[in-house]
């Protein structure tokens, strides 16, 4: 398999499943912070987990930076995917053709290029409804 395809196929694999893509890594940031936290400002308390700290050694500052970092960004992408899902939903429970033919094209590009593929198929299936292309 050509370094193409396998592209191609990771980028459909990561867009059908970015919800739970963007959950693990706010999980897994979180946890990164939290160590980072407690190696940075508690590192010689009893309750501490000494193991992982002592395989940090002196980068657990560096720990709390990047986890702080990729919380961020994986928050924000998880809070975005959430938004448009339900953005998504407000659109397409719409009864009114006028008014769904005002937010067609938001709608088509919502679900075409920012949430997973079955949302394409919905906002198709909605489009006939209405006698749309």
């Amino acid at each position: 398999m050509e370094f193409g395809q396998m592209r191609r196929d990771f980028a459909d694999w990561r867009r059908e499943n970015m919800l739970a893509l963007a959950a693990v890594g706010t999980i897994l940031s979180g946890a990164m912070v939290l160590i980072g936290a407690i190696g940075t400002w508690y590192r010689t308390e009893s309750w501490t987990p000494t193991a992982i700290l002592e395989w940090l050694g002196d980068y657990d500052i560096w720990a709390l930076v990047i986890g702080l970092a990729l919380f961020g960004v994986s928050s924000y992408q998880f809070w975005l995917v959430r938004w448009y899902m339900n953005r998504f939903e407000e659109l397409i429970a719409v009864s009114s053709k006028a008014q769904f033919q005002r937010d067609w094209t938001e709608l088509q590009q919502m679900s075409r290029y920012q949430l997973p593929g079955n949302y394409w198929k919905r906002a198709l299936k909605a489009g006939r409804r209405f006698g749309l292309k």
